[in-house]
């Protein structure tokens, strides 16, 4: 058991070259400091005028061990409309994004190690 440290976040931005306005709704990340690791959770919503939402989640908290900056272990998940989503996957070897573009539960991609 750690310190835990949470930092929320509320935007809206504004492009007055468009006239479009841009919102981080509800960000929040939760990092839970350890001795050999810190774990973080995040959540929240960012809206994009013209390609709709997306949820940002971490299904499985992020590991990063001490000393370093890239998880070993957790998940993040994206997900938009129409049930498309992008599940970014951390392990010892590195990382891999699945994503089901078209909201049909049938991963349509698959890249490793993408980060």
């Amino acid at each position: 058991s750690g310190t835990q440290t949470t930092e929320t976040m509320e935007v809206v931005l504004f492009d007055a070259s468009t006239q479009k306005y841009y919102w981080v709704n509800n960000f929040k990340v939760v990092l839970t400091t350890g001795s050999t690791s810190d774990q973080m959770t995040v959540s929240g919503r960012y809206y994009d005028p013209d390609y709709g939402y997306i949820d940002i989640s971490t299904p499985t908290p992020l590991t990063i061990p001490a000393g370093t900056t890239l998880p070993t272990l957790g998940q993040i998940l994206f997900s938009g409309k129409d049930n498309s989503s992008a599940l970014l996957t951390f392990n010892s070897s590195g990382s891999e994004l699945q994503v089901d573009a078209n909201g049909d539960g049938v991963i349509d991609d698959t890249i490793s190690n993408p980060i």
